[in-house]
């Protein structure tokens, strides 16, 4: 099938935020006119404010219930996980129900968010030396994040395309904090190089306008996850978490009868996975989390971290990645985990009128395949999982692992 062609901007206002003068840049071969103007590589976008079928702003959670101030912090976490998670999920199901292109992207707490912070805002700690500060991420970009700069002007491009990505997503999955927790201060500056990770994608938050009303916590974007937690917490979940949890998988479900991309380097495992069927992963709650008739087409990212060099830099990357996800066809929603490249190629999508959700690393648990940062919590509470379960549960493929894994956080997602 051929690429899908992009049909005039997505509705909200743009412009130049940077000074730039909106420097463009083109993927090869994607656009016979240049990138539409929603890129965030071409174009550097102010925050959208589209509503997506009247789904958003995401329906308002109030966690103030009186209550919770009686629960020790173990069972307030678990009653707002749990509660926030059904809210949310069922405003992702909506977004899904619409019809309308969408992106969910989620900022992380690593180099993108440092570098991202910086061209931003312009305002980081004191200490920070700007040529100081770009060697160091840059390398950090290349071992961990898969990006690979040319030069620090080339990084701070990256960045910029990475913050118009955030600002460009309808919705923001907000790691170590949902809409219930304020911003982190200060919001409007970086705090010190390497300290204070969440503060960073809190600025982004700040500077984009998202918060509070298009901010999502991770737990309604990853509800597999809260569903193999609810499994060793049932003694202390009470019956409203228990009648929350179908809430929770309402956009899982209504994947029923729809075409899902992946895109993921395990594609091996996944693949593999998938042919045992949702059951021998997830027992009885297989039906909401992985439902029947999903039709799933995989595509592996190039691969750029570590010691691993598949492309010349980040650009040449982004190409390869948008080539491979054109190629795959229709697909009603791209479910993405590609390191650095994963929010700009939703960017794409949503400027060429498709959708997506950008999970992260704990995409690969959906599909039962975990790594060194899951392992010891799977050893050491087998009651997160039964025990037949989790035979049927793999670690990714020695050739899914790219050279040098160990020094990505240890091999984290692989060994």
């Amino acid at each position: 099938m051929a690429a899908i062609a992009a049909t005039g901007a997505a509705a909200g206002s743009s412009g130049d935020i940077w000074g730039d003068g909106g420097a463009s840049w083109s993927p090869a071969g994607q656009y016979a006119n240049g990138p539409p103007a929603r890129h965030p590589c071409r174009e550097r976008i102010l925050p959208t404010r589209r509503s997506v079928g009247g789904c958003l702003p995401c329906p308002a959670y109030q966690s103030n219930d009186a209550a919770l101030a009686n629960l020790t912090a173990v069972e307030r976490s678990w009653k707002l996980d749990v509660r926030s998670a059904a809210t949310f999920s069922e405003c992702i199901h909506c977004l899904l129900r619409s019809g309308e292109p969408f992106m969910v992207g989620r900022p992380g707490m690593g180099a993108p968010e440092e570098v991202a912070c910086r061209a931003m805002t312009g305002r980081t700690h004191a200490m920070d030396n700007l040529t100081l500060f770009l060697a160091g991420q840059r390398r950090v970009l290349k071992q961990l994040n898969g990006i690979l700069t040319r030069n620090d002007e080339d990084a701070m491009s990256y960045a910029r395309c990475y913050a118009a990505a955030i600002n460009v997503s309808d919705v923001i999955v907000r790691v170590g904090g949902g809409p219930y927790m304020p911003l982190r201060k200060p919001d409007h500056t970086c705090a010190r190089t390497g300290t204070k990770h969440h503060q960073k994608a809190d600025v982004l938050l700040a500077q984009s306008g998202h918060f509070p009303a298009r901010v999502i916590g991770d737990r309604g974007l990853n509800p597999w996850f809260l569903a193999a937690y609810h499994m060793r917490k049932e003694l202390l979940a009470g019956k409203e978490e228990a009648n929350l949890l179908p809430r929770v998988f309402a956009w899982t479900r209504a994947l029923q009868g729809k075409t899902v991309l992946v895109v993921h380097p395990f594609n091996e495992s996944i693949a593999k996975q998938l042919s045992r069927g949702s059951r021998a992963l997830w027992g009885s709650y297989a039906e909401h989390i992985m439902p029947p008739a999903i039709r799933f087409k995989i595509v592996a990212p190039p691969q750029n971290l570590a010691r691993q060099t598949e492309n010349a830099d980040w650009r040449d990357a982004l190409d390869t990645l948008i080539e491979r996800v054109d190629a795959a066809g229709h697909f009603d929603l791209a479910m993405i985990a590609c390191g650095g490249l994963g929010m700009l190629l939703g960017a794409h999508l949503l400027a060429t009128n498709r959708s997506s959700l950008y999970h992260g690393g704990e995409l690969q648990l959906w599909f039962g395949v975990y790594g060194r940062r899951w392992a010891a919590e799977l050893a050491g509470n087998q009651a997160l999982l039964n025990k037949s379960l989790l035979a049927n549960w793999v670690r990714p493929s020695a050739a899914e692992t790219p050279a040098g894994a160990h020094g990505v956080e240890k091999g984290t997602y692989w060994r």
